[in-house]
């Protein structure tokens, strides 16, 4: 800075000197002179402007200020100031400093007081030297030195002070020179290595600057001076040797280490926490080093390093690629599948000749991708064949998923999906695969297979179908055999009889059909339903010649329908046969009945159970038929309970709902007490149960909103049923549910305190039955719970063990354990029922209602 003010004051002496001298001229050489000396000034300044193309104007005008400038600089009090400011700056230009700054140390003083900045001659260079080297002898060489330096005779002072060993002295010397090379190697020499490295540094030789560093052990400030003198491979071990990985990698890189520099991205993942529980953005940071890394490793052939930190990172598809490159196909299948990458996961697959696995992720993939149709084509080809039915059902491509739910063994859904394709013949065989043999039946049916249908329909037990099959394909034998094992209390027991009576007829068989005839019709009265086999009895007892047998006949047909067939004119046949006929003759059947309430004609029973036995019979007032109950016998004799018994049918009696079993009538009779009850034609829920098993979850659900219904109604009449079971609840063929026995259990309770029992069916009872304290209506919700639970399952909450223990102690199994596709809600709806403590169930009916009602608009 020093210098460069010299020299800004020098021009400036100059600038201001010449003008100065200039005008001092012009004023002492006359006025003559001075006027020559101006006209070739202006004559000069106008050729100059005419090679410069000025325009006339500007030549004047330059001309002009020209002229004014001398006349100035002519006169006195302008040409003597700044004569003398020129001067005088010229001075301070030329004068020779007293003290130097050099940045190395403190200033230096010119100890003997010699004017600096003095010119010597040769002989005075040498005297002063001379002078310099007594001075050594006698003070050592840094006074020498000093010496020389106040006397300005730099160099002389450098080499005394390097002479003397005083380095640091010479390099400071040597910088205030500008000599900074020379400064920097006398500082090198002396140790002062940051110092010398500052020194290249600064006239930019950085390749010294960072040896200096390094030596110095300033490895990142080395680094960087590496980096600036282009030796990146110096600058990458630098970097490296301070844990700097990141700075090392990208040195390394541009020198072209690419082996160095994967290894610094490595030790800079494994440092930095690369594959460990990071912040997103930290992690993001880290995926980019794997990738760096795993680029290099992979270009350098070291696949399995490469693999090995992009997996850590979770880069697995990058991984599974140099998997891949290096054929370890199935490690590389792994790490696709692990990034959801099923069609790259095939690609290796395929490469171990795995088509079978290959197929499979491939077909998964593509089905997330929702590529449903291929999908489905390499499921299909990969042996998966559920899923793949489940997309082809999905396209409505329904004869395909019929053959992969077929090969699936999965025969139910198989023959749902070959009836939607109307391919009924492979829906059967489905069906019969799946042991539901009467939709089985159905199938052939509609494939026009009666033989196989009437087969079927036998396996299901489906007897009376099953016989009028075989009777329609004049297969006799076996329609009667079939027939024949249609139990007492089945539905169609009458309809079977009647057949049976049609085929022994063909037969020649004319007694047994007699019988069968008379089976079918029963002994209650003619109705429409029964006319026409009374009619076949007629005909059988008249060609029989039992006339009189055929007369009764023939007269209860007309005392139902007086213009039915031609039954007035055999009636008249046969009391005209009757009239020649001998007496005695032809073998009179005997006639009977069996004792029974007068207003009652039981026809059959029906079932056995706790509350009693339950007959078909005919109301004989009313005309028609009912389910008439006789109670236990150990009822008989107590007034408390036909008090008991009569207040509860009372109630029963007041209860009108399509759900309920609607109460007709009671009493006393000789068999005991009796209830006459609606006749429901169907089945118990406990029969369908034990039957086909667990029940369909839109079944229970349909199931529960018609209990919950009826359970609600009767609850808000203060009638509390407290034996709701699966046994107590019909299921009649109208689709229709039917709680049964209202009011009957509170009777039996009434009757067993005396002997200390408790009422109500163990398997189903709630905790506050079986302690025998007193219940509420929140009884009913916990045995409709149990009664859930086992439409759902197929079996109890509590099966084995003390049953009644575990209602009281044992929370009950959650119903997904044994039913794992039953729909949560529904769950919850069970498991809420059967709560121990009341206050934790629901607490009206109602609010299962609602719940169901809305959970998906009640279909769970």
């Amino acid at each position: 800075m020093r210098m460069l003010a010299r020299i800004l004051v020098f021009v400036l002496a100059l600038a201001l000197f010449f003008p100065g001298l200039a005008g001092l001229s012009l004023s002492r050489v006359g006025s003559e002179r001075a006027g020559e000396i101006r006209s070739a000034a202006e004559s000069w300044l106008r050729t100059t402007a005419r090679k410069q193309g000025l325009s006339l104007d500007r030549k004047d005008a330059l001309v002009g200020r020209a002229s004014r400038a001398a006349d100035a600089l002519e006169r006195r009090q302008t040409h003597v100031p700044l004569l003398g400011f020129g001067l005088l700056l010229l001075f301070f230009a030329a004068r020779r400093p007293k003290k130097s700054t050099l940045g190395l140390g403190e200033p230096v003083t010119d100890n003997v007081g010699l004017p600096s900045g003095a010119s010597y001659s040769k002989r005075e260079i040498r005297r002063i030297v001379k002078d310099a080297r007594v001075l050594q002898a006698e003070k050592g060489a840094e006074a020498a030195g000093e010496f020389l330096f106040g006397q300005g005779l730099l160099d002389e002072a450098a080499e005394m002070f390097t002479r003397g060993g005083l380095l640091n002295r010479a390099a400071q010397v040597r910088h205030d020179q500008n000599r900074f090379h020379e400064a920097a190697g006398l500082l090198l020499q002396a140790g002062k290595l940051e110092a010398a490295a500052a020194t290249y540094a600064q006239i930019e030789c950085f390749e010294e600057a960072a040896r200096c560093y390094r030596d110095a052990e300033k490895f990142s400030v080395a680094g960087e001076m590496f980096e600036r003198a282009e030796n990146f491979r110096e600058a990458g071990a630098c970097y490296q040797g301070i844990g700097f990985h990141r700075h090392a990698a990208q040195a390394f890189l541009k020198a072209g280490c690419e082996e160095d520099a994967a290894e610094s991205f490595v030790a800079a993942f494994n440092d930095e926490g690369g594959g460990g529980n990071l912040p997103e953005h930290r992690v993001k940071e880290m995926c980019a080093l794997a990738r760096e890394a795993g680029e290099l490793l992979t270009k350098l052939e070291r696949f399995e390093d490469a693999e090995l930190i992009l997996e850590r990172a979770g880069e697995y598809a990058r991984a599974g690629r140099v998997a891949f490159q290096r054929e370890a196909f199935d490690r590389a299948s792994e790490l696709f599948l692990r990034v959801g990458r099923g069609d790259l996961a095939a690609k290796a697959l395929e490469r171990l000749d795995d088509a079978e696995g290959a197929a499979r992720v491939l077909g998964e993939y593509l089905r997330d991708q929702g590529e449903d149709e291929e999908a489905a084509v390499q499921l299909e080809r990969a042996g998966n064949h559920a899923d793949a039915a489940d997309l082809y059902r999905k396209l409505e491509r329904y004869q395909e998923a019929g053959d992969c739910y077929w090969r699936a063994g999965d025969y139910e859904p198989a023959a749902e999906m070959f009836t939607a394709g109307q391919r009924h013949e492979r829906a059967a065989e489905a069906y019969e695969q799946a042991g539901r043999y009467q939709d089985a039946a159905e199938s052939y049916a509609a494939a026009g297979n009666p033989a196989r249908q009437a087969e079927l329909l036998e396996r299901a037990d489906c007897f009376y179908e099953a016989g009028r099959s075989y009777a329609e394909q004049d297969r006799t034998d076996d329609a009667i055999r079939v027939l024949q094992r249609v139990e007492a209390g089945s539905p169609h027991f009458e309809e079977a009889c009647g057949q049976l009576g049609q085929l022994f007829q063909a037969k020649g068989m004319h007694g047994l059909s007699i019988k069968k005839f008379q089976e079918a019709t029963g002994s209650g009265p003619v109705t429409r339903a029964n006319v026409e086999a009374h009619l076949k009895i007629g005909k059988l007892f008249e060609d029989r010649q039992q006339f009189d047998a055929a007369s009764e006949t023939y007269e209860k047909i007309l005392s139902f329908d007086y213009q039915y067939a031609d039954v007035s004119d055999r009636l008249e046949r046969m009391k005209q046969a009757k009239s020649t006929q001998p007496r005695g003759g032809a073998g009179e059947a005997a006639q009977s009945t069996e004792p029974g309430p007068l207003r009652y004609q039981v026809i059959r029973e029906l079932g056995r159970g706790g509350m009693g036995v339950v007959h078909l019979a005919h109301d004989q007032v009313l005309d028609r038929d009912v389910a008439y109950k006789v109670l236990p016998e150990s009822l008989r004799g107590s007034t408390n309970a036909l008090r008991s018994f009569l207040r509860e049918a009372k109630a029963a009696a007041q209860l009108n709902h399509p759900n309920i079993v609607t109460v007709y009538d009671a009493g006393e009779s000789e068999h005991g007490f009796y209830l006459a009850m609606e006749y429901v034609d169907g089945t118990t829920l406990k029969e369908i149960v034990q039957r086909r098993g667990a029940i369909a979850t839109a079944g229970v659900v349909y199931i529960v909103r018609q209990m919950v219904d009826a359970l609600s109604y009767a609850h808000s009449k203060r009638v509390v049923h407290r034996d709701i079971k699966a046994a107590n609840t019909m299921w009649a063929r109208d689709k229709q549910v039917k709680i049964m026995d209202f009011g009957l259990a509170k009777v039996m309770e009434e009757m067993r305190n005396a002997t200390t029992l408790v009422s109500g069916t163990p398997f189903y009872m709630s905790p506050e039955q079986t302690l025998g304290q007193s219940v509420d209506h929140r009884c009913d919700i916990y045995s409709l719970g149990v009664t859930i639970f086992e439409l759902a399952t197929g079996q109890l909450p509590f099966r084995t063990g003390n049953v009644p223990y575990h209602h009281v102690h044992t929370p009950p199994p959650d119903p997904r354990s044994i039913r794992s596709d039953l729909p949560e809600p529904l769950a919850k709806i069970i498991l809420r029922c059967l709560e121990k403590d009341p206050a934790e169930r629901f607490q009206d009916a109602k609010e299962i209602l609602e719940v169901l009602q809305s959970t998906s608009d009640g279909s769970v």
